[in-house]
């Protein structure tokens, strides 16, 4: 399987770090956990080493 260049990661550390500073959200810690695990259970994120990777829906 040829891995594609186009696919958008961030690190979980770095997701985590957004989430918790973004202006628009008051976030605690467990909140954006749940929130991670949401993500990757429904399928809009996939997880490899420490990193997320958007899935692209036109898949």
């Amino acid at each position: 399987m040829e891995d594609d260049c186009n696919t958008q990661t961030i690190t979980r550390d770095h997701a985590v770090d957004v989430l918790l500073t973004t202006g628009n959200l008051v976030l605690e810690p467990e909140d954006v956990d749940y929130a991670l695990r949401r993500l990757l259970e429904r399928g809009d994120f996939y997880e490899v080493d420490d990193e997320l990777r958007v899935m692209d829906s036109r898949e």
